[in-house]
């Protein structure tokens, strides 16, 4: 294996995918379930949900954010079949490419081969437990 040369750039996998089959599971066509909200709004720390439209944000942190909350075992209500340990992958991944996205000085040479290669393990263990979430979802419908 040879390291990659320096005048390329790292790339790493793209989270926003998967939070979009994540939200066609676990939300109402894109709205935020009614009984997240309900379970939140006792606590203002509770409930990322501060728009009156009841929708998911756009912006990807937001929906992490809100993803965190959710799959926090001491959340009241549980999802439908997102787990905590994917929520650590693509919050993981998510950093990852935030921090290829936003290299300077301080980062420079800090990804290399195996750092870019533990990552893809990330991505690779996320697929799996994304298609095993999914394929639950579906046989349960």
């Amino acid at each position: 294996i040879t390291p990659m040369p320096r005048r390329r750039r790292a790339t790493c996998p793209n989270c926003g995918q998967a939070l979009d089959l994540i939200w066609r599971v676990e939300t109402d066509s894109g709205n935020i379930r009614s009984e997240w909200i309900r379970s939140w709004t006792g606590d203002p720390k509770w409930n990322p949900f501060l728009t009156a439209s009841g929708r998911v944000p756009s912006e990807r942190g937001d929906q992490l954010f809100i993803l965190g909350k959710a799959t926090d075992d001491r959340n009241a209500v549980a999802l439908r079949k997102v787990t905590r340990a994917i929520y650590f992958l693509i919050s993981h991944i998510h950093n990852i490419g935030n921090l290829g996205q936003h290299q300077r000085a301080a980062t420079k040479g800090q990804i290399d081969l195996g750092f870019m290669a533990a990552n893809c393990f990330a991505a690779i263990q996320l697929a799996e437990q994304l298609t095993f979430a999914l394929k639950v979802a579906a046989t349960n419908k």
